[in-house]
């Protein structure tokens, strides 16, 4: 009976090797209850498995942006992904995309990359002849479909920027709000709401919190910047608790004059 234990024990532990050598093994809890009805607290189950930011010496190193393969009717759309293209090659950081050179995501990998930025675009090989990539200054990576495509996306970046898009953006900002909420994904995520495009969502939101759908607290999973500029700076801030509001920065006082001694 000891052997057939040990021996099952191995074949476990060697399947699970190789799940997690190919990338396959995406959960896993941290220890093994003795007691199999008896509940785990959540945080010891995910603690193993929540995406953090890759800081060094606490800088942003790079931001994905979900938005549109359209530019959109309003010309504020596309100045508004131009500029935040610039401000984060201005940042030096680096960009995760789309991989598209089409729309908004067009817009932002050729401002970014005319300042400098790394850019790197994640793309579905059933898309690449629907969008194609930039000509030069982009490092493409090829996924066998969507949910490989914002994995990546999710473990690659330390923050996340929304521009106006279409269903595909609004998938991607619920894909990384929901992980958020489940407390996997513990990430900056900003929505640019230019000309009001995203207050029906906020209202939604709060829609769906006033019926006790959800706890007030996922409004400070997301937080909603009116500029690039201001979304760049709220990506390292801490929002506020149940607001989509982030908390400002404090303002340093000087110190006092220290009194001379007698």
């Amino acid at each position: 009976m000891a052997k057939a234990q040990m021996a099952i024990r191995m074949t476990i532990v060697r399947d699970k090797a190789n799940l997690r050598r190919n990338g396959l093994l995406v959960y896993e809890r941290n220890r093994v209850p003795r007691n199999p009805h008896r509940r785990m607290r959540a945080p010891n189950q995910v603690s193993s498995m929540v995406q953090r930011p890759h800081r060094d010496k606490d800088k942003m190193r790079n931001v994905c942006v979900f938005c549109g393969s359209s530019e959109g009717r309003d010309p504020a759309f596309a100045e508004a992904a131009s500029a935040l293209g610039r401000l984060i090659g201005e940042k030096g950081m680096g960009l995760i995309f789309g991989g598209g050179d089409i729309g908004l995501m067009g817009r932002v990998a050729r401002a970014a990359h005319a300042q400098g930025a790394k850019v790197t675009g994640i793309m579905p090989e059933f898309l690449s002849h629907l969008e194609p990539p930039l000509k030069k200054g982009e490092a493409l990576e090829f996924t066998a479909d969507l949910q490989t495509r914002k994995g990546r996306m999710l473990a690659l970046a330390d923050a996340f920027i929304i521009l106006p898009g279409g269903l595909g953006t609004l998938d991607e900002f619920f894909e990384v709000v929901t992980s958020a909420q489940l407390g996997v994904l513990a990430k900056p995520i900003i929505a640019i709401n230019t000309k009001g495009y995203f207050d029906p969502l906020r209202a939604l939101i709060d829609h769906v919190v006033e019926n006790g759908f959800a706890k007030p607290v996922i409004k400070s999973h997301c937080l909603f910047a009116a500029t690039p500029q201001e979304a760049m700076k709220a990506i390292t801030r801490p929002p506020r608790r149940g607001t989509h509001e982030a908390i400002p920065r404090r303002r340093s006082r000087p110190a006092p004059p220290r009194r001379k001694r007698k």
